[in-house]
């Protein structure tokens, strides 16, 4: 069954993107004003369906729609890999295809990233913190760099355990701490994207139980609660980068390369990338 609420604000979010100029047809009017984006009629004339069709797949109310349609529907509102991928967990319920593979992704159940060791590797990856995150965003290894980095933002609760069990998305949606000093504009930069996170993985793991609670915190938290009903399909370009101040790191704009290891889809390999914010220019001698 689709999820309903899901699919339609995935779709909605999307249309209001598209300018109708660039489809090639007329933007929309409306009285004394400019409607922006693509309505449900030309989304529909783009897919070569009727509105009244186009209408009730929005609301979730088309079963199993073949993956040709979602193809044909992720191209006319020019979804990313990440909104195409949430579109066919909200209206199938599983992966896409795998564009570059030509097929189907691996069914899951046939991951083993417990046979895969970490340990020493990821000292080698890079010199910037590294974590590997189940798919909870919990981290499970990690490199010296990161255990600094971690140091860096628990600050004086640093005794409290070691980054193993450090989980990702609950530090970027609710600790207060990250939410007040650490990350910098916190909803309109930081918290969005994470909102938009945890839904595609409760998509993809819906019976996963660290991502429930993690849900049923955000649910009960007032500031958290408003981002994630209202901005849950804000997904980041690729190197997309946030501001952050850290302790002993300082200011800066970080950005967290997160990739799938080959044949391990049940793991996260996140890469930490801290920018500096640039030193002040200092005054200096004419002519030196």
């Amino acid at each position: 069954m689709a999820k309903r609420g899901e699919l339609t604000a995935l779709l909605r979010y999307r249309r209001a993107q598209v300018d109708p100029v660039d489809a090639g047809l007329p933007r929309r009017g409306g009285r004394g004003r400019r409607a922006a984006g693509l309505s449900q009629a030309q989304v529909a004339q783009l897919l070569f369906r009727t509105e009244r069709w186009y209408g009730q797949f929005e609301r979730g109310g088309i079963d199993a729609p073949p993956p040709q349609l979602l193809e044909d529907v992720a191209r006319v509102l020019r979804m990313n890999e990440q909104e195409r991928a949430s579109l066919y967990l909200y209206a199938l319920g599983q992966e896409p295809p795998d564009r570059s593979a030509g097929g189907p992704q691996d069914d899951p159940a046939h991951d083993t990233p417990a046979g895969l060791s970490w340990a020493g590797l990821l000292d080698d990856v890079s010199p910037h913190p590294v974590a590997v995150t189940d798919v909870a965003w919990t981290v499970v290894a990690h490199n010296r760099g990161f255990a600094a980095f971690h140091r860096a933002l628990v600050g004086e609760r640093a005794g409290e355990g070691t980054p193993d069990g450090f989980n990702l998305l609950h530090w970027q949606l609710l600790c207060e701490e990250a939410r007040e000093r650490q990350l910098l504009g916190w909803e309109a930069e930081w918290a969005r994207s994470a909102a938009a996170r945890l839904r595609y993985s409760l998509a993809r793991h819906p019976n996963n139980r660290r991502l429930r609670r993690i849900e049923r915190e955000v649910l009960a938290d007032p500031r958290a609660e408003a981002v994630y009903r209202e901005c849950a399909h804000t997904f980041e370009p690729e190197r997309h980068s946030h501001p952050i101040r850290l302790d002993g790191w300082g200011s800066g704009r970080l950005a967290i390369l997160s990739m799938r290891p080959y044949s391990v889809s049940r793991t996260w390999l996140n890469i930490m990338v801290l920018e500096p914010e640039p030193e002040p220019a200092q005054p200096g001698v004419a002519g030196a």
